[in-house]
């Protein structure tokens, strides 16, 4: 509608949320945005990354996906993480609600010495106030 608008809002940083969430629940775990060179030296790690997609009205509400990528020395140990992180994400503070949208699937990475499962999750926050 011509003349209608609506003030910016500012939305949690959901990364940071993540982020800070599974280093205080799994602290033998490395949790970040990027992998770094020495990601290998870095295991478990969970890569976390806020994707394109998502919805709700953008004023109030606001959908969000956030791809998560679970490292580890071997299969087993990767499985192991993905559970362990899926249990803190589930239960996640801060926010309005948390929906896995794809589980933990087994993705080839580019080094025999590391696995990596990916899962998808929607996040559900509001506005935390005006920018």
């Amino acid at each position: 509608m011509a003349g209608l608008t609506h003030p910016a809002n500012v939305w949690p940083d959901l990364e940071g949320l993540v982020i800070a969430a599974l280093r205080a629940a799994l602290p033998d775990v490395q949790a970040d945005t990027e992998t770094g060179p020495d990601m290998q030296r870095r295991l478990p790690m969970a890569l976390v990354q806020q994707v394109p997609g998502g919805g709700g009205d953008g004023v109030v509400e606001q959908q969000s996906l956030l791809d998560v990528s679970w490292f580890a020395a071997d299969r087993s140990a990767m499985w192991q993480l993905a559970g362990r992180g899926h249990a803190v994400l589930v239960n996640l503070d801060g926010v309005d609600l948390v929906l896995p949208r794809d589980p933990p699937a087994s993705v080839p990475y580019n080094n025999p010495g590391v696995f990596r499962a990916i899962s998808t999750y929607q996040i559900t926050t509001r506005a935390t106030g005006r920018a």
